[in-house]
């Protein structure tokens, strides 16, 4: 009888807590509407990531948004985070938007909302070093070490494939720290998105060290997201990404990250 009434008050000061959080959140955000809180990994060039030798963090996302947002009327604050974090912030209300090449998988679109995908048919690919043989399908991996990033489309995909278990896939937060284990030898080769390896691999100089090989039938496309109920600021994403992509930014975008 003690232990239930502690929880029951346990639970309710839980609940007065998360209230008041929530109320003070939503009076603090009424007081600036100009300002599109944005969410992002920062780990991901060349999407978003941060400049060398600075703390900007810069990519392809984060131009998009800032051409998102101001086509809304609103200015952008970006806050940087794990990518796990992400969603969760959206669910807290900490920001307003994630932006971090997020692919709409079935999965995420029960629990969020994406708005109309900016890129589209980016595939997946096997990175591995030049010196060892060919992998030329997902079929070649198989009793191999890959090393995929948690959360990414790579990793679903991965987990997916028959023959495929935790003895031979290994799963790191990012993809500089993928590259980090191919480069050592302690895996054989890296599944990620085709964008993401030539980013990285234009910054080593050793690049050519390593061969990328397409997974047929693959391909990401990547929105920016929203809490579930958000639907108008979604319906202003879209009409934003629609202008841009009509008015010729967004190819200039690509051109200028390198992406094709």
């Amino acid at each position: 009888m003690k232990i239930s009434k502690f929880i029951v008050i346990l639970f309710s000061f839980v609940a007065v807590f998360y209230t008041i959080r929530f109320v003070h959140r939503s009076s603090s955000m009424q007081k600036d509407n100009s300002v599109l809180i944005v969410g992002t990994s920062y780990d991901y060039p060349p999407y978003t990531f941060m400049e060398s030798g600075t703390s900007n963090i810069v990519g392809f996302d984060i131009d998009l948004i800032h051409q998102v947002a101001a086509r809304m009327g609103k200015t952008v604050s970006i806050v940087g985070m794990p990518f796990s974090s992400l969603v969760f912030s959206l669910f807290s209300g900490d920001i307003d938007v994630i932006a971090s090449a997020m692919s709409p998988t079935e999965r995420r679109k029960k629990a969020v909302l994406f708005s109309e995908s900016y890129l589209t048919g980016d595939p997946l690919v096997i990175v591995s070093k030049a010196s060892q043989n060919a992998f030329n399908s997902v079929q070649d991996l198989k009793d191999k070490q890959v090393v995929v990033n948690t959360g990414f489309v790579a990793d679903t995909y991965i987990s997916k494939q028959e023959g495929m278990s935790s003895k031979n896939v290994v799963r790191l937060a990012t993809p500089a720290a993928a590259l980090m284990a191919l480069r050592s030898g302690s895996v054989d080769g890296w599944v990620t998105a085709q964008s993401s390896a030539q980013a990285f691999l234009q910054k080593v100089t050793e690049a050519d060290q390593y061969k990328i090989t397409p997974l047929l039938g693959t391909g990401d496309d990547y929105g920016f997201v929203v809490a579930k109920h958000n639907e108008k600021l979604a319906a202003h994403i879209n009409q934003a990404i629609d202008s841009i992509r009509a008015d010729g930014t967004l190819d200039g975008l690509k051109e200028k990250w390198k992406i094709s």
